[in-house]
């Protein structure tokens, strides 16, 4: 799993995206990945070439503070 983090529920929300398949990074979707020019079973996808992908989208909403959160140090309109 991944990082574990506190949200407060007042500024932050959480999007579960569905599980979907997705080509395998590792192998580029062949299965098969070559090491030393001999071709191995690629461990990430087990040889299938294609992996089951899950994930969260979180929002966090803060203020902004100018001179600290802006790139220049002025606010330009």
């Amino acid at each position: 799993m991944g990082k574990v983090m506190k949200l407060d529920p007042m500024k932050s929300s959480v999007r579960y995206v569905p599980t979907r398949v997705a080509v395998c990074k590792e192998c580029g979707g062949k299965g098969v990945i070559y090491t030393d020019g001999k071709p191995f079973k690629c461990t990430s996808c087990n040889g299938s070439g294609r992996v089951k992908v899950t994930c969260q989208v979180i929002s966090t909403v803060s203020a902004f503070v100018p001179g600290k959160d802006d790139a220049e140090g002025e606010l330009t309109v």
